[in-house]
This record gives C-alpha cells, sequence and structure tokens, in this order.
C-alpha cells in the first residue's frame, strides 16, 4: 500500500514509517511546511521515499494520513482528489486541545473535521478523544508509538536531562517558565529544536543550564542516557514521545501529571505530580545512581524514580504442544557443563538447569547432546550419562578453568569447532544457552535453527552491578545483536520479556517457559542433617557477593533464636581460605550474629534437601520475611503478604467462634 504522510512530527512518524508499506513524503523547494520531506536528524527506512507535488500524481497513493487542515488543500490541488471521497483519508490528532488560535476553550474544543462522518479522527491519546468535540466524525485512539532505543542508561552524569522544542515560542505550554526553579536544584541539559534565545527569556545561568540545539535522534539518546534523571515539566500537550524514550532508555523521569502522563508512566517508574515544586523544583538532590525502587503494585502509589517494567504476560501462555517425532537437538553452553561441581564462582543455576533440560529432553525420546567448553585436558573428548544425553567437550582456548567473561575471545574456535561438527551430522534444531554460546551457535549453524535462552542479560547486569559489572563491554550490543539472529528466543520469566523487547526483539519470537523445581528431589521430608535446637534459616546458592548473601547474614539481627546456614562455596575444608566467606563472617560479627552463622560449604546436589528438610516435628514455613524486609530497607521482622491476612483472618474468626 502506498501511504501518503506529511513529515509534522518526526519522532512519531519514525515509529510510523517501520511498517511495511512504501510511505510517500512530500518535498517541496527550501523545505517548507508544505514538504519536510525525509527527516535528516532520524533513521528512516529506504521504503520512506520523498516525493514532489508534480511526482505525486502519478504515484496514485492508496491512503492519506491528514495531520493538519492544511494537508486537506494540499490533497486537493497536488491530487485533485476530495479526501474521505476520492481517496480513503484519516485525521491523525497529534496536539491536545485548545492550542489553535481561535479555538474554544477545552472542553468545547471543536474538532477541524468535527463536521465530517467520511474522514475517521485517529488520536493519539485517550485523553486527547475525550476532551475534544468531535462531532460526527468516527474517532479511534492509536497511542503513541516509538522505536524502542533500548536499555542503555548509566546515570553517569549528575544532570538533569529535558526535551522540548520552541521552548520560547511555546513558553509555559511546554513548562519552560520551570526551568529556572529546576536549575536551582541541579545542573540541566535542554536538547530540543529552537533553544536559541531561552537562557534570555528565562534568565537562566548558562553554567547552570546548557542547550543542545536540534542533535541528531541516536545522540540524543546516548546522552540523554548519560543523565541522572529525565525531567518532564510540560503542562499542556498530548504526549511527549521523549518521555516515552527516556523510560525505555531505563532512565528515572519526573513528571508534572498532566494531559496522558498519568497513563504513560507506570507505577514505579518515576515521580508524577500536579506540584510543580515536588516534579521539577523540589528535589533537594538528583536521585542517586543505578540505585531504583522496584516497580509497585498497579494503583499504588507513584512515588521513587524507577526503570520502567514489565506488565504481566497472561497465565495461560498458549495450547500445550502435541507429540511428535523424536528431534536432534543440540544445547550449547559453553561456560555452564552440565557435568560440572555446582557452587563454584561460575557453576551455577545454568548448569543445573542445562543438565535437567537434557535429561528431561532425553526421556522423552529426543536425541540429545550438550556442547560445553573443554576446561580440563583430562577430560575424555564424549560422555555418556544415565540420564539418556551425550556431552561434547569442545575445544576453545586453554583447556583449564577460566572466568567466564574472560571467554570471550575463545569463542570464535569453539564456533569453528562447532561448524565442522554440524557440517557432518547436522542437527535438527540447536539451543544456546547464555549469550557467548549464542554468538558461536549463530556462527556456526548456516541455515540450522537456532533457539536462544540468556539467562541472564548484560543491561540487567549493569544496572544494578554497575562498575562492579565485570562483562565485555560490548556484550549489551552483542546481546541485541542476537536479539536480531536467532530464530526464537525462550524468555524463563516474564520481566526477562520485557528487557528482550527492549533490545529489539519482536514480541512474537518470544516464548516463556518458567524454571522449575524437581520436587521429588527437593521436599520437606525425608532424612534430616545434624540441627541445634535454633530454627533455621537456609540461604543456598554460589558464592559471589551479587547473589545477595550479606543481606540475609544482616536480617539475622531480626530473628534472634535462628541460625543462618549458608550452603555454596568451596568445599566445606577450605571453607575458612574463601574471601567471600571471611567478608561475610566480618559483616556477622559486626551485626553481632557470628555465633548463630554456619558456613555448610558446597553440598551435593542430591543431598540439599538433608539441610533444609524439616522432617515431622518442625515449622512448616520458612522464614523468610525478615531477609525480605531488610534488602527493602526496613528494620524488623513484619508479616507481609496475602498469606499473612488470610491467617490473620482466620485467627480472628477463630477467636471470635471461641468466645
Amino acid at each position: 500500500m502506498k501511504v501518503l504522510v506529511w513529515h509534522v512530527h518526526g519522532s512519531w512518524t519514525t515509529a510510523f514509517v517501520q511498517g511495511g508499506h512504501e510511505y510517500l513524503l512530500p518535498v517541496v523547494e527550501g523545505r517548507g511546511p508544505d514538504g519536510l520531506g525525509r527527516a535528516r536528524t532520524w533513521d528512516w527506512p529506504a521504503s520512506a521515499r520523498e516525493v514532489t507535488p508534480e511526482q505525486l500524481r502519478a504515484e496514485q497513493p492508496d491512503v492519506v494520513v491528514l495531520q493538519r487542515v492544511r494537508d486537506l488543500e494540499l490533497v486537493r490541488e497536488w491530487l485533485g482528489r476530495e479526501p474521505g471521497r476520492d481517496l480513503p483519508a484519516v485525521f491523525l490528532e497529534h496536539n491536545a486541545p485548545g492550542l489553535d488560535d481561535g479555538a474554544a476553550p477545552v472542553p468545547h474544543t471543536l474538532h477541524p473535521v468535527a463536521g465530517r462522518s467520511d474522514i475517521p479522527i485517529a488520536h493519539v491519546t485517550h485523553f486527547n478523544r475525550l476532551f475534544y468535540d468531535n462531532g460526527r466524525a468516527p474517532t479511534t485512539v492509536i497511542e503513541h508509538g516509538i522505536v524502542d532505543p533500548g536499555e542503555r542508561w548509566t546515570g553517569e552524569l549528575a544532570r538533569a536531562a529535558v526535551v522540548t522544542n520552541e521552548p520560547v515560542r511555546r513558553g509555559r505550554t511546554v513548562g519552560a517558565d520551570l526551568l529556572p526553579g529546576l536549575a536551582a536544584v541541579a545542573p540541566v541539559d535542554v536538547f530540543g529544536m529552537g533553544l536559541a534565545g531561552l537562557h534570555e527569556r528565562y534568565g537562566l545561568d548558562p553554567a547552570r543550564v546548557a542547550l543542545f540545539d536540534d542533535p541528531p535522534q541516536a545522540a540524543m539518546h546516548a546522552e540523554l542516557a548519560r543523565r541522572r534523571v529525565y525531567v518532564h515539566p510540560v503542562r499542556w500537550t498530548s504526549l511527549g514521545l521523549s518521555l516515552l524514550e527516556a523510560m525505555h532508555l531505563g532512565m528515572p523521569v519526573v513528571a508534572l501529571a498532566t494531559t496522558e502522563v498519568v497513563e504513560a508512566v507506570p507505577a514505579g517508574a518515576g515521580l508524577i505530580s500536579t506540584r510543580a515544586r515536588a516534579a521539577v523544583g523540589g528535589r533537594a538532590h538528583l536521585p542517586a545512581r543505578r540505585r531504583r525502587r522496584p516497580a509497585r503494585r498497579q494503583g499504588g502509589p507513584r512515588r521513587g524514580a524507577g526503570a520502567l517494567r514489565a506488565r504481566p504476560l497472561p497465565a495461560r501462555l498458549g495450547r500445550a504442544p502435541g507429540g511428535g517425532d523424536p528431534v536432534n537437538i543440540h544445547l550449547v553452553s559453553e561456560h555452564a557443563s552440565p557435568l560440572a561441581a555446582i557452587g563454584g564462582v561460575d557453576a551455577g543455576g545454568q548448569n543445573v538447569h542445562v543438565a535437567a533440560l537434557a535429561a528431561g529432553l532425553a526421556q522423552r525420546g529426543h536425541d540429545v547432546t550438550v556442547h560445553t567448553r573443554r576446561d580440563d585436558a583430562a577430560l575424555p573428548e564424549r560422555v555418556v550419562l544415565q540420564d539418556g544425553y551425550e556431552v561434547v567437550h569442545v575445544p576453545a582456548g586453554p583447556a583449564r578453568e577460566l572466568p567466564k567473561d574472560d571467554l570471550l575471545r575463545h569463542m570464535p574456535e569453539f564456533a569453528a569447532n562447532l561448524r565442522r561438527t554440524w557440517a557432518a551430522h547436522p542437527p535438527d534444531l540447536v539451543h544456546a544457552h547464555f549469550w557467548m554460546s549464542g554468538l558461536a551457535s549463530v556462527a556456526a549453524a548456516g541455515a540450522l535453527p537456532v533457539v536462544q535462552t540468556f539467562h541472564a542479560l548484560g543491561s540487567v547486569k549493569r544496572r544494578h552491578q554497575g562498575d562492579a559489572d565485570t562483562s565485555p563491554p560490548n556484550r549489551i550490543a552483542l546481546e541485541r545483536s542476537l536479539c536480531g539472529t536467532v530464530d526464537h528466543v525462550v524468555a524463563t520469566c516474564t520481566d526477562e520479556v520485557f528487557e528482550l523487547r527492549r533490545l529489539g526483539l519482536s514480541a512474537d519470537r518470544v516464548s516463556v517457559v518458567p524454571c522449575g523445581v524437581d520436587t521429588a528431589v527437593f521436599t520437606p521430608d525425608g532424612p534430616v542433617a545434624p540441627r541445634t535446637g535454633r530454627r533455621r534459616l537456609l540461604v543456598l546458592g554460589r558464592l559471589v557477593e551479587r547473589k545477595g548473601q550479606d543481606d540475609a547474614v544482616r536480617a539475622l539481627r531480626a530473628v534472634p533464636d535462628a541460625e543462618l546456614v549458608v550452603v555454596g562455596g568451596p568445599p566445606p575444608d577450605r571453607v575458612d581460605a574463601d574471601p567471600e566467606v571471611r567478608r561475610l563472617r566480618a559483616i556477622a560479627a559486626e551485626a553481632g550474629v557470628a555465633d548463630r552463622l554456619v558456613f555448610a560449604g558446597s553440598v551435593a546436589r542430591a543431598d540439599v534437601h538433608r539441610v533444609g528438610a524439616l522432617g515431622r516435628r518442625g515449622p512448616r514455613r520458612p522464614l523468610v520475611r525478615a531477609v525480605r524486609h531488610h534488602a527493602a530497607g526496613g528494620d524488623g521482622l513484619r508479616p507481609c503478604g496475602r498469606g499473612h491476612r488470610r491467617r490473620r483472618a482466620a485467627g480472628q474468626r477463630r477467636r471470635r467462634r471461641d468466645r
């Protein structure tokens, strides 16, 4: 389909022309308002073509997207056709009501095509449709869209960012008069078009307010992501697309709660308020770098800046797949061998996941092979397990243990060996685990279908670890490229889906398969390891700082009659020499709980249930609330959740009956 559309709103048009049609963009001499042509600071596909008024008649567009009353006149003049009668048309309304010269006050503003029933009005926000008088015209809402810029926020510059166009002309409408108050709180960088004269108009100090006039969109996104917070001081527009872009960059946002903002900014993504001082001039300091509050429940108070969060996917993820013929599946897990001893620095959940997946697929009759990097010269090339699958040790770099963050340079060799194997004996499907496995698999697979499971994403790791993140600096860019090259992604939770969408993965190429637990192995009953008379808190995981065992140690102060058993790390006879154990013991000593902290060291997976089992005599509910409350910044043990409320209500009912 050929779509005639004027370049009126650059950010909106950038998203619009990403579709699968041809887009005819009028261009006139001097690139005036009647025909700006293609954007010069946005990246548009080749399907968005410039056409002169003379060329347009020969093009014969199938539909016209009107955005101004002037567009009606231009269609008649250039094409000799009447929009809505001779040429299908839709009027796309960008603006909030009441802004045009001579317009009636809101909510009595009559839309320019309100008297026509042959041209539907497409509003970009529900607010606009509600507050315009649309008359006879059919209406719909097609909400603002953007091209996702990806998770890029670092917050490394202690400055606020504002994006606005023509603030001197538009003044109070875009909140330009609020900039002096904002600049008194923090240095401000203003990005946009038509910024000349802003300092003089509002008495702004250039040392506090820097201007970046008409930067290319890609450059602006890169610079926004470096600022600590995005501020949206706009009083009356439909919805600034820069606000959406800032949230998708991962920036905390602060905005006036006007027009559609109250719907666009989800709980937990930032602070919105109609109190100007609270929103843009009342903070004594900028939010801390990379420290964001978790998203709250829908409808909760919108306080505290945080990253835009995923919305839950529907509970039913689709029909269960039917049976089929056996499939030859090759799993690729470059650093996480299913044969590795669990509990080391780089041996944990992914190793267990791959082993359980391989065993489960083999049990269902499939032919399963796991390819992992050889990290010991003594390992055999192939190992056949009793669970019915085979592990192949692939040469890539020195045959010794290496930190996984050092393995990227060895992936070309890993991929070359996979390529030789698959050229001789191609599998039906390749399933890569972790981003480096994905790179190697895509490089080696050729036409073979590749499914990817990331297990962890660089954007999340960088957001929470900051400078402590040891991942290769180009990890996020490489993960983004994988999203565009693999055939499908299997995510392990809905939050991961949202992160993947930010990396450019389309919604139809991702499925959620949550991680599971083998309840035949992990059970509260059965043999019990020796216990003291205290209640037991159990922490199970690798002994690395980012896993958060220190939260549990500090929270132990809130449970004076309990002990904390930490499972994981080196074998029991080497626990005392482990640096992380020493760090945790120092924290315990400072908290006064050292006598109740026990390090069990590494425990075989088959024996973990002995440590956690309670037997028939113990309480049935683990004491985890203190840890949760401490990690959230609390100072004591408090009941929480619906389960507690149900139990409390049941107790109250029993007491009433007893009376």
